[in-house]
This record gives C-alpha cells, structure tokens and sequence, in this order.
C-alpha cells in the first residue's frame, strides 16, 4: 500500500526488474535467504521478552551479524537505486555508493553505520499489510522505515550514533538479536491503513 495512494494487491511482493541482471541479482541471494531463514523459517527461535506479565518483545542468539546486515543494507540499497514509485521514498544520494561498496565487499560495517533496529507485531492485520518505506526521524536523526509485514526494520541514515535507549536494541556484532514489540492498532502504518480505507470507500461512492 502506498502511503497517498489506494490499495493494490501484489501478492508475490514488489520487484524492480531493471535494477540489475538476472546473473547480478543471484549475488545477493544468500542475504535474502538468511534474512527469510531468521525472521520466516526460524521465528519460533526466538524468545519473548516479558514485562509485568506483557510480551514488550523477543530475542534469540546465535546469528551471523555479516549476513543479516548485508540482507538489510541491500534491501536498502536496491530501493535506493530502483525507479519503482513503490521506493520513490528511499533516496541516499551519496551514501547509495558508500553502500554498494560494501556490498561488493562483503563488509557490513559497524554497528553505528547504517544502524538497524527490528520490531515485531502480532496484530493478525499486521501480516496482510505492507506499507511502502519511508523516511522518518527519532530524536533528530533520520531512519529508513521497511515493512515486512510483521517485522518492521528501522536504517538508520548515516553514522551517526544511536544515543538513545535505542542503542540497546541495534544489531551489534556478538549480541542477541532484538525486537521490540510493535503495536500495530496505535501505529502509523494503521493510520495509513485507515486513510486507504476512506479513500477507497469515497471512490466506490462516486
């Protein structure tokens, strides 16, 4: 779903088929698969935080921080490059080609470089709905904001460190793997969802 648009069913997903070449694309096939291996296949690895009785979110350890960076940072790099108006949002102008280095480097960079923080909801909704990414700022910094449907990733635009309590959630080398708990009926993709759902039901009463 685009954010001032109105539904469109695509239920294999959103592709760019002139990014790169079929030969290209299968470079980046192991980062996929690990990040689908994780946050799909293995989910049931993960445990839940518990706070005064509440599910605030869920970790697991074991996970090689290399590939599951590379998966996100070339998630954002194809949008970043891609002219599909699903993307239109996502535009890192220098840093695109900082990126791509890494990428044929194998180098996922520290921490603090292109920080990832993961959220999770299990809101049933949450699992038919995929907002398009954008841009959004916590504390003056500027994170990309990815849907997959129940997991939500938020790259952080730059190098600047996480200073906030934030920090403690980033994907780090050498620690557990995160996520917060995300409430899926007070979010902004709800609020998107619902103005979808206006928009659509005036153009059906045209």
């Amino acid at each position: 779903m685009s954010q001032n648009g109105y539904p469109k069913k695509s239920p294999i997903g959103v592709y760019d088929k002139e990014i790169l070449c079929a030969g290209c694309e299968k470079g980046f096939q192991l980062w996929d698969d690990y990040g689908q291996k994780i946050f799909l296949q293995e989910f049931d690895q993960f445990s839940p935080r518990i706070y005064h009785g509440k599910v605030v979110g869920y970790e697991r350890g074991e996970i090689d921080y290399s590939r599951l960076k590379l998966f996100f940072l070339s998630v954002l790099w194809r949008a970043s490059v891609s002219n599909h108006n699903f993307y239109a949002s996502v535009n890192l102008g220098s840093s695109e080609r900082s990126i791509q280095d890494q990428l044929e480097r194998n180098d996922p960079g520290n921490a603090d470089e292109f920080s990832i923080v993961l959220a999770h909801s299990d809101d049933p909704l949450s699992k038919k709905t995929m907002i398009n990414p954008r841009l959004t700022s916590f504390d003056g910094i500027n994170y990309y904001v990815f849907d997959f449907t129940v997991f939500v990733a938020y790259i952080k635009d730059g190098n600047i460190p996480i200073s906030t309590e934030l920090r403690n959630f980033q994907l780090a080398p050498g620690q557990d793997l995160a996520l917060l708990s995300k409430d899926f009926q007070d979010s902004y993709e709800m609020e998107i969802l619902d103005d979808i759902v206006k928009k659509t039901r005036d153009l059906m009463q045209r």
